[in-house]
């Protein structure tokens, strides 16, 4: 009979151990399975909320600001940077106060600028307006920087 318990005990102690492997070889199968799901999904929502930026009507136009005096080195750098930017509806306006090397002109030449005339109304007191100017391509950066969506150039 302590033959036949210890021959039972020893049986049942190689199922639990088969089944206990059986199971956690499944559930860990189950696991990667379902990493890999998890991680496919991620990847296809990544970019879904910059999809629908994008394309709502309801993003709002931004002007993008970029303040210039005597940057003839690296104006054009400047430029070009805010122009990559990835935004449905932009401008981009460079102010030049007054700079004394060819800033004004290296911008003119490079992106085709005509001088337009604007209403200004003088809020503060500041020195004469000398110009403004626009690019008569409303998408400049398009040929130097890839496909672009909207933009404009200052």
């Amino acid at each position: 009979m302590k033959t036949a318990t210890i021959t039972f005990i020893l049986w049942f102690n190689y199922f639990v151990g088969a089944y206990f492997g059986v199971v956690n070889t499944i559930l860990a199968f189950l696991l990667a399975l379902s990493l890999f799901a998890i991680l496919r999904h991620i990847q296809r929502i990544k970019f879904a909320p910059i999809r629908d930026f994008h394309t709502s009507p309801e993003t709002p136009p931004v002007s993008i600001l970029i303040p210039v005096h005597n940057e003839e080195q690296i104006v054009l750098r400047s430029v070009r940077a805010a122009l990559a930017g990835d935004y449905p509806l932009f401008e981009v306006i460079v102010i030049n106060d007054g700079s004394q090397d060819n800033t004004l002109r290296k911008l003119i030449n490079t992106f085709q600028l005509k001088k337009i005339d604007r209403v200004y109304r003088t809020f503060l007191k500041t020195e004469a307006v000398q110009g403004f100017y626009a690019s008569a391509d409303p998408e400049p950066a398009r040929d130097r920087q890839g496909p672009r969506r909207q933009g404009r150039c200052p």
